[in-house]
Formats: C-alpha cells, structure tokens, sequence
C-alpha cells in the first residue's frame, strides 16, 4: 500500500453499524498509516435501513436484522412503533443514532484510538449526507476528553 499524509481509507458498511474487524481496520489505518481523522458517514434515505424497517412491518416475527439489532438491543424503537407512515422518519432517526452509535463503539472497544482521541492526536467525527437536499451535516469534532466518557452502547 502506498499511502501517506492526506490519503483516505475509505470503509463502507450497511447502515454505519461497525464491528471489531472494521474497527481494527481503523485502528491499522491510524497506527500504521498515520491516519489523522476518523470520519463516519452516513446518508438519508438510507435503503437499507428502510427495508430492514419494512421487513418488520411486513412480517413482525422474522428474524431480527442484523442491521436493526444493536438499536433494538439499545431499545431506540419496538417493532411496534413502526408503521408505512412513519418509515421514513425512522430510518432518518436511526441513521444518525448508528453513526452516534459507531462513535462510541470505536471509544468503547479499542483502547489505542480511545487512548489517541483523549491526547487530541486523532479526531473523531461523523457526517449525514441528505440525498434530497444535497447538504452534509457534520458533527462536532471528537477530540481530546469529549467522548471519553461516553460508554453508553447498552
């Protein structure tokens, strides 16, 4: 790999949900790349999101998503909140609590980013892309003490 100071490493996963692999893929990029900024984005409509939440309109008693489990498992949403008129709405929502959610897992689960995010030597931020408006909101910049307490993964 030829990489270096301003190259990206771009990762893509369904619905923003990280697991250890992508994390250790990250902490690689970081130590042994010198990547300076984890950026985890996510978008709106998100297909994917949406059709784990109409599978569940559809057939309440199918197997849970994978996609829809660590939100389930946070009790974000019950499949009961879910209808066709609200879909929409909560496919929104629990895009923008995965990439909260994928913050805290990288925080929680591996003690070199955590450690280098709370010195300030790497940042820490997410970014909703809004298909419809063409906008990209970002979050504040996660450095130093500011997520370092944040363990909430339920």
């Amino acid at each position: 790999m030829n990489t270096g100071i301003g190259d990206l490493i771009p990762l893509k996963v369904a619905a923003n949900i990280l697991d250890t692999h992508l994390i250790e893929t990250i902490e690689i990029s970081c130590r042994k790349q010198h990547a300076k900024l984890i950026l985890i984005m996510g978008n709106t409509p998100n297909k994917l999101i949406a059709a784990s939440l109409k599978n569940i309109v559809a057939s309440p008693n199918a197997p849970e998503s994978t996609l829809l489990a660590p939100s389930l498992k946070a009790k974000i949403f019950e499949p009961k909140d879910i209808s066709l008129d609200n879909l929409e709405e909560w496919s929104d929502r629990l895009v923008r609590w995965n990439l909260e959610y994928s913050k805290a897992l990288i925080l929680a689960s591996n003690p070199y980013l955590n450690s280098e995010i709370k010195k300030g030597n790497i940042g820490l931020c997410s970014a909703l892309f809004n298909r419809q408006t063409g906008r990209i909101e970002f979050s504040t910049l996660h450095m130093h003490e500011s997520l370092s307490n944040n363990n909430s993964l339920n």
